[in-house]
């Protein structure tokens, strides 16, 4: 029971790197689909995360050393369906039933997929036929896991193989599925969950505008690097084509869109404004004179000390109130 508890302890400490490296990518998917970053929404996936670390974890740890495998002679697979019975039954003399370790062995078995069970009906929607299939699929993926030696990082199995795992497995699946049925009755359905998260995206928060702009200079950097001396003019037509169209690759991907009282005009002259400011003003300021280099480099700077805080407090840029413009969302329900 410690070497478990260990190895949950485990999972929780790697968590937040796991956490992290699937944040960014999650949020771009959720901005693009919806619009917003919904608490609930958050709390249910990453637990579901959490859950699948968890169990992956107390499939392949404790992980012994190459050495200790090698002089293994046990055997690696177990076809025998029900022996789980008869090793209870063997255990029965010297353990009873309550301390029997066969029981609990299969029980924990069980109780491993019985959250995925729940996640399967409650979140994906799933069918009791389609959950017990998924079920399966993710058990024998373990089994797998362990007969190949860890993908062959071991020269042979490290744990057995069973097939009274797998029906254990599949069970706790059907168990999650069935016990989620009354669970759901108090929770938020998952159709109200996305209502709510299209109901909040029509709101532009300051993170999904930064999102936008982050993207956006990764394609300006690119363009910097692979158009050579021509990379002035390929900016500006990214900006004119972006501005004509209503949208920047970046806004594309978080669904927001440039709405102007002009119209094409408005959009237009927000490019062009936006292009003077913050790519034209500062190119003149170094072909010319010392004195206005400086100054030009001096206003440039303010200029993009003035738009970094517009976007994080999600105020309007000087372009946008000159143009008439507002970053609006692109999302409707």
């Amino acid at each position: 029971m410690n070497e478990y508890i260990q190895v949950i302890r485990d999972s929780f400490v790697w968590f937040p790197f796991v956490a992290l490296l699937f944040t960014a990518p999650y949020a771009f998917y959720n901005y693009h689909k919806y619009g917003s970053l919904w608490s609930f929404r958050i709390l249910v996936v990453y637990s579901l995360i959490l859950y699948l670390m968890t169990v992956y974890f107390l499939v392949i740890l404790p992980l012994p050393s190459r050495e200790a495998v090698t002089h293994m002679t046990g055997r690696e697979m177990n076809l025998d369906l029900f022996g789980v019975l008869r090793d209870f039954l063997k255990e029965m003399p010297s353990h009873g039933i309550w301390h029997n370790p066969a029981l609990w062995q299969f029980a924990f078995n069980i109780l491993m997929l019985v959250p995925l069970g729940m996640y399967l009906r409650y979140w994906f929607g799933f069918s009791l036929g389609k959950s017990l299939l998924i079920s399966f699929g993710l058990s024998l993926f373990f089994e797998l896991t362990q007969l190949s030696g860890l993908y062959g990082l071991y020269p042979r199995p490290y744990r057995l193989f069973d097939v009274d795992d797998l029906l254990a497995n599949t069970l706790g699946g059907l168990l999650g599925w069935v016990v989620m049925g009354p669970v759901m009755k108090i929770l938020p359905a998952r159709s109200q969950v996305d209502a709510a998260s299209l109901k909040a995206g029509e709101h532009v928060s300051a993170l999904r505008r930064i999102l936008a702009a982050f993207v956006d200079g990764l394609c300006l950097v690119f363009t910097v690097f692979w158009c050579g001396r021509w990379w002035p003019e390929m900016i500006t037509l990214y900006i004119l084509i972006s501005m004509a169209c209503g949208r920047t690759l970046g806004m594309m991907t978080v669904s927001l869109q440039v709405e102007s009282g002009h119209g094409f005009t408005g959009r237009l002259l927000r490019g062009i404004f936006s292009l003077a400011g913050l790519l034209w003003l500062p190119l003149l300021a170094a072909r010319l004179w010392f004195p206005f280099d400086f100054a030009g480099i001096l206003f440039w700077l303010l200029l993009c000390l003035k738009e970094s805080a517009d976007l994080i407090t999600g105020h309007d840029p000087w372009y946008d109130t000159w143009t008439d413009s507002r970053i609006v969302s692109s999302i409707r329900q």
